[in-house]
């Protein structure tokens, strides 16, 4: 039997490695560089309903060949998947939001819950605010729309308010609008998680989009 290359077994063991949910992403080109010169980044394909709140830099991942070994020298860091969300802009505030946003990520759904022992959407976006901008909003979401106003959904910026109408008749479901069209809230399903305005559910739910009235 003909003998594979030994660059195929090495490619197969970096990719059992990697987390099947994620794929690699060179770094950009370098003049003069080599493969050991390049970051590899694991990134995860999904944001919305991925169930990880972090992806991990691989810095530096140098590989080294030779004819029998595979050689992985790595030094990690962490950093928040919803980063790219704010294109790597870190306020004063949304440092304080990833912060809470990590905390908060996966918290269970409970109806009429505002804690980390579980929560409900109003009492999501309450304790949000009150905890990232110091300010306190009405605790049902059919009642916060009072405290904002109403914008265009074109107009959507991190910090903004999202309304649903799950059911006819009045605002049954607020998020958190982050960027890039997607929000954060407490689901039924699934708890505290990440989803988009894009998604056709929320498409056809979305009532109003709102500016907090500081």
């Amino acid at each position: 039997m003909r003998r594979l290359p030994t660059f195929f077994y090495s490619f197969l063991l970096v990719s059992l490695l990697l987390n099947s949910c994620v794929y690699l992403k060179k770094a950009p080109e370098l003049p003069h560089a080599t493969w050991q010169d390049k970051e590899v980044y694991q990134i995860p394909l999904q944001i919305p309903f991925s169930g990880y709140s972090h992806i991990r830099k691989l810095n530096p991942h140098k590989l080294f060949f030779d004819a029998d070994s595979l050689y992985l020298s790595m030094m990690d860091t962490c950093i928040p998947f919803y980063y790219n969300i704010f294109d790597g802009k870190i306020s004063s505030n949304n440092d304080k939001l990833v912060q809470f946003i990590d905390k908060w990520m996966h918290t269970r759904y409970r109806r009429s819950g505002s804690s980390l022992s579980g929560t409900d959407c109003s009492g999501f976006v309450n304790s949000l605010y009150r905890e990232v901008y110091g300010k306190k909003l009405s605790r049902s979401s059919y009642t916060m729309i009072h405290d904002v106003n109403i914008i265009p959904k074109s107009e959507l910026q991190e910090g903004d308010l999202v309304f649903f109408k799950i059911r006819k008749g009045r605002i049954s479901h607020v998020g958190f609008y982050l960027s890039k069209g997607y929000f954060i809230h407490a689901a039924r399903r699934g708890g505290v998680i990440i989803s988009s305005l894009d998604e056709p559910y929320y498409k056809r739910t979305f009532y109003a989009a709102g500016r907090v009235k500081f």
